[in-house]
């Protein structure tokens, strides 16, 4: 229960039971779902996750072995379960701006999405700062409106941590 996230996530199966949860330790997102009756079912999942200063480009299906990322694109993806199969997807999101991936949004982003104008692929490829999908001008425009943020997400270990890390450093050191 603990995370539970109630409302960014609706399916268009009365069969198919959706959860959406979140992990503070790593700031991700995962969704968990259940076709709960016999037969095929293909399910267009609506997610209306929007972090801050992020936006959500795609799905991995986790526990499944190597599968390709599922594009999340308007805001839906979809997926088919086979009877009774659960399937946990790991949200991917990127930082509206970052071209690179870099996690900032700065200049560089700019000549990535120059190296990159033109390209077309799932939402995310190199050069996307918009998270459509095509390299274009309104990249250009989402690394100006977002120039400087930085991903939210990134782990600080707690005062009392860092000091017993460094205290164990010199210790080791001296010794």
């Amino acid at each position: 229960i603990n995370g539970k996230v109630i409302g960014i996530v609706s399916d268009d199966t009365t069969d198919v039971l959706t959860d959406t949860y979140y992990d503070p330790d790593t700031g991700k997102y995962y969704l968990v779902t259940l076709n709960e009756t016999t037969g095929s079912e293909t399910t267009t999942f609506t997610l209306t996750l929007s972090p801050s200063g992020e936006t959500l480009i795609s799905v991995l299906l986790l526990f499944e072995g190597t599968q390709p990322a599922i594009p999340v694109i308007g805001g839906q993806f979809s997926d088919t379960f086979s009877d009774y199969e659960v399937h946990v997807y790991e949200l991917v999101t990127m930082l509206l701006g970052d071209a690179n991936r870099d996690g900032v949004v700065s200049a560089g982003d700019y000549a990535t999405v120059q190296a990159n104008f033109g390209n077309v692929g799932n939402p995310g490829i190199l050069g996307d700062a918009n998270g459509d999908g095509v390299v274009s001008a309104g990249d250009y425009a989402s690394v100006q409106a977002n120039f400087g943020n930085v991903v939210a997400t990134q782990v600080t270990p707690e005062p009392t941590t860092l000091l017993l890390l460094v205290s164990g450093g010199l210790l080791t050191l001296i010794r």
